[in-house]
């Protein structure tokens, strides 16, 4: 997998006043910039990319937010590094695959890390969780092939 590494650079969780009905939660990210950097891999010189990326969550009107900032390293052959640098520089577009490959990665750590973050101030969670209601019975998923896998 291309992606080497990934940090957390910044946090702000900010409640600003007593959360009011009706709640508007707003999510987002967004790569900030894109930066050629090279890795010392076992003494020699790897090319890599640093995507800087920014994520957020709003909670409108004005009521709270979340603010994450970080970056994740790609490494990859010096072609793919300098293809995607290139096309970053040119239009701030890559291709389809490492955009899907980057935010997704993203996405997952930084829901992850705002749901823990906005518990901590008394928010509630900015995306749905799954829950169970009084008095019906949970639905049953269908069992894979993996799941009956006994080894």
């Amino acid at each position: 997998m291309p992606i080497i590494g990934f940090n957390f650079d910044k946090f702000l969780v900010e409640k600003k006043k007593e959360l009011e009905p009706p709640i508007k939660v707003d999510s987002g990210m967004k790569i900030l910039d894109v930066k050629k950097q090279d890795l010392s891999v076992g003494g020699k010189k790897e090319p890599a990319l640093r995507f800087n990326y920014e994520f957020s969550v709003k909670y409108d009107p004005q009521q709270a937010e979340v603010l994450i900032e970080g970056h994740l390293l790609f490494a990859e052959s010096a072609k793919k590094v300098d293809e995607v640098f290139n096309g970053w520089k040119k239009d701030k577009k890559f291709d389809p695959e490492i955009t899907q490959l980057v935010m997704n990665n993203v996405l997952m750590r930084c829901n992850i890390k705002t749901l823990l973050l906005t518990q901590e101030v008394g928010l509630p969670p900015h995306i749905r969780l799954p829950i169970l209601k009084a008095g019906e019975p949970p639905k049953q998923k269908p069992k894979s092939p993996v799941s009956e896998y006994t080894g």
